[in-house]
């Protein structure tokens, strides 16, 4: 699409153009074609510029991969506008793919969507945007969408003729020629008169058309084109077409003119059928009877004083006025679908309405056709409607309900204004009918804003395993098990409510299982994380980014690791390695940890060569980020140095390693984390084979502190930590300090591990050990 004027901020191009002329088709078809040839992995989106923030809103609530939650947190549009942004832009960056964006019908680039942008460069930006306007603004670059040329306009004109009419222009195509000009050759003008002609009326020829256009102030296309002599003609064309398309509805149906009107009270985008019909069998709206007004002194006298004599008083107003129904609705509504003034998308489901024809048809209201008595009927049936939302609705039901909120936002400012019309006569009788109306319309608009039940047991499960975080954090250690467990409840429940509002193939319900599976890693049970892992990866393999799935396959590498499962931790760290280098490349920092985790798990197997060829792989990347300075991930990864050397009980060799790992996170303020925690627990287990106890039970206590501390004191590393410190008891002789040690470390990995797990195995054979000690002595 080659467009010119001015580089703008954000990838951007305005599709500009009179009315008619086809701008909203064009980029409609741009964004099938795009998304046929699968261009944009980023996702697209067609919004309106009227509802712009709304409309973006909606898009991620109803997007399967990405999370909303953040969007709810946000009141003013511009703040939600951004955080909208954010999310699309993390999804981009994620699927290394662009967004489509196009923003049709665009009266005010400044009111309507400049603010509302994301705030990046174009160099930067991960989106493309399509504009549509029949203005144009100076900064922004445009593609002007001139008129058909004369030979796709006659078989444009033709083919709306029909191949059955034929020969209504058969050797008559000059006089088409001529016309298809006086219409400016706009497609939405062509569109009308074809269809006009080709109507089933056998005395129709094209001189009635040309004569009835004439009758409606069909201009000549000038002698001598200019861009507004054109323009001009043009647009006087198009305002023919459609008074001559109007002019003709009685003879096709008597309501079709009716529903045309009720059609443009209704907000200028798709409308479903179904509202249309609640809208027809509201009406016509039963009024009433108003009360007469206040009489004087003297009026109220003289009545009593005809009452005696037996003259009748109306003891009320009825009002009069006039009654405009649809008699048969679908016969309307073919009359308008055989003559293009509305357009079938879903058969019997969904219609759309031109926007130009939208505006032509608000104008057509007269004092006989009763527009107030159709939008009280306008606002009796969509508050039917918005009666129908369920309080919770469920994601299939937001799904397809979300389309009517525009509808309802119509009915809102309807009713509103019926509200504030004190003209009526009616005005009081009324008002607690068009409250209560508006006010289900409102109810309706903010179900359809709110999220579906199992993002908001998601979103409780994450917010109460925040709570635990922190009520551990403050050393209450019981409240914070208990908090967990009800966090982890929330989880479960909210993957069982996913699971029946998505099916099993959805991308929200890995993202779920993943980090379920991810929380049962870090709080230590292994075994439980697996099968939630396994689920999530089966979905992502299908449907979700590389980076995602490489993401998946670490956190299930990690828990096999954990429960011994050496060759699938291997494989799944494999995978997740070899995606991540063909996302990130060999020597990105994004793939440190799989080279560490993939380290870790040859030394436990004894592949020690390949082992170390990992760790200064990764150690090679993470110098180079930080230069060469003192970092904490540095000092994780020369910390694994150290247990490297550990299990080959190289001690003087992992000395260095402990020492200065030591060193680079003693300087950091913050040390209560695993990592630190391990490097106490390494350094310990070297001093205790070197036979240096007092250190080593100083940092054993130490690492098993800041443990308790991060993860809780039923947490399998903190087991861990236990059981190294009654070894060395044992080692000392000290058996009955170890005994205590060891039935503390049983009782958490038998709580957490299971009984059956290898560490659990190995903590009750040196309880067995030290028990039979105690025995002897």
């Amino acid at each position: 699409m080659r467009c010119r004027g001015q580089k703008n901020l954000l990838p951007m191009v305005l599709i500009t153009g009179m009315a008619g002329v086809g701008k909203s088709e064009l980029a409609l078809q741009y964004a099938k074609l795009k998304r046929q040839n699968e261009e944009f992995a980023g996702r697209y989106a067609y919004l309106s510029a009227a509802n712009f923030v709304e409309d973006l809103q909606d898009f991620l609530m109803r997007s399967p991969i990405l999370e909303t939650p953040r969007l709810m947190d946000c009141s003013q549009p511009k703040t939600k506008a951004q955080a909208a942004w954010e999310l699309w832009a993390e999804y981009c960056e994620e699927v290394s793919g662009q967004g489509l964006i196009v923003i049709d019908d665009v009266t005010s680039y400044g009111q309507q969507i400049r603010d509302f942008l994301p705030k990046q460069t174009a160099e930067k930006s991960p989106f493309r945007f399509v504009l549509t306007s029949r203005d144009r603004w100076e900064d922004l670059p445009f593609f002007e969408l001139e008129e058909l040329s004369l030979g796709a306009a006659k078989r444009m004109f033709c083919n709306a003729v029909g191949e059955r009419h034929q020969n209504r222009v058969e050797g008559q195509m000059a006089t088409v020629e001529s016309l298809c000009r006086r219409l400016g050759c706009l497609p939405l003008a062509l569109a009308l008169t074809g269809s006009w002609l080709g109507v089933a009326d056998a005395g129709r020829t094209l001189t009635d058309l040309i004569t009835a256009l004439e009758a409606a102030d069909l201009e000549q296309a000038p002698l001598q084109p200019n861009p507004l002599a054109t323009r001009k003609v043009a647009e006087q064309g198009l305002k023919a077409a459609f008074q001559v398309s109007w002019e003709q509805l009685p003879q096709l149906d008597a309501s079709a003119q009716q529903l045309a009107r009720v059609l443009g009270l209704f907000a200028p985008v798709d409308v479903p059928w179904e509202l249309v019909k609640m809208v027809a069998e509201a009406y016509p709206v039963e009024l009433p009877p108003v009360p007469p007004p206040r009489r004087s002194l003297f009026k109220r006298l003289w009545d009593w004083l005809r009452s005696l004599f037996g003259d009748r008083l109306e003891s009320e107003i009825k009002i009069k006025r006039p009654i405009q129904p649809i008699r048969n609705l679908s016969e309307a509504r073919w009359a308008l679908t055989r003559t293009s003034l509305l357009r079938t998308l879903q058969p019997n489901e969904t219609y759309r309405v031109h926007p130009l024809l939208h505006e032509f048809f608000q104008l057509q209201w007269n004092e006989k056709t009763d527009r107030q008595g159709w939008e009280m009927a306008f606002g009796k049936g969509l508050s039917r409607k918005a009666e129908d939302i369920p309080q919770e609705p469920t994601w299939e039901q937001l799904e397809n309900l979300r389309p009517l909120r525009p509808h309802f936002d119509k009915a809102i400012d309807l009713l509103t204004a019926l509200r504030k019309n004190k003209n009526n006569y009616f005005y009081k009788a009324l008002q607690r009918r068009f409250y209560e109306q508006l006010s289900s319309c409102q109810t309706g608009v903010a179900r359809l804003s709110q999220l579906p039940i199992f993002i908001k047991t998601h979103t409780q499960a994450q917010k109460k395993y925040q709570v635990a975080k922190n009520s551990l954090k403050q050393g209450q250690q019981e409240t914070a098990e208990k908090e967990f467990e009800e966090a982890i409840a929330l989880y479960e429940t909210a993957i069982a409510q996913g699971r029946q509002a998505l099916g099993e193939n959805s991308l929200i319900l890995a993202n779920y299982l993943y980090k379920l599976a991810d929380i049962f890693f870090e709080r230590g049970r292994f075994v439980d994380g697996i099968s939630y892992a396994k689920e999530a990866i089966k979905v992502a393999e299908a449907k979700a980014s590389p980076k995602t799935l490489a993401n998946y396959l670490n956190t299930l590498g990690l828990l096999y690791d954990k429960q011994h499962q050496y060759p699938e931790a291997e494989s799944c760290y494999q995978r997740a390695l070899s995606i991540r280098e063909q996302i990130f490349g060999k020597n990105s920092v994004d793939i440190v940890q799989i080279l560490i985790n993939l380290g870790r798990l040859q030394t436990v197997t004894k592949k020690f060569p390949e082992a170390k060829r990992l760790y200064q792989r990764a150690l090679s990347i993470r110098k180079k980020q930080w230069g060469g300075a003192d970092h904490t991930d540095i000092a994780d990864i020369l910390n694994h140095f150290a247990a490297f050397y550990i299990d080959q009980r190289l001690y003087v060799r992992a000395e260095p390693f402990c020492q200065q790992s030591l060193e680079i996170h003693e300087a950091v303020l913050e040390k209560n984390n695993p990592n630190f925690a391990e490097v106490l627990n390494n350094f310990a287990v070297l001093c205790d084979n070197q036979r240096k106890y007092s250190r080593a039970k100083s940092l054993y206590l130490r690492s098993i502190e800041v443990t308790e501390k991060y993860l809780g004191n039923m947490h399998p590393l903190v087991a861990h930590k236990i059981s190294n410190l009654g070894v060395m008891y044992y080692k000392q002789g000290k058996y009955f300090e170890a005994q205590e040690l060891m039935l503390r470390s049983l009782k958490i990995r038998q709580k957490t591990l299971g009984k059956k797990h290898p560490e659990t195995r190995y903590t009750q054979r040196w309880l067995d050990d030290i028990q039979s000690a105690i025995s002897k002595k």
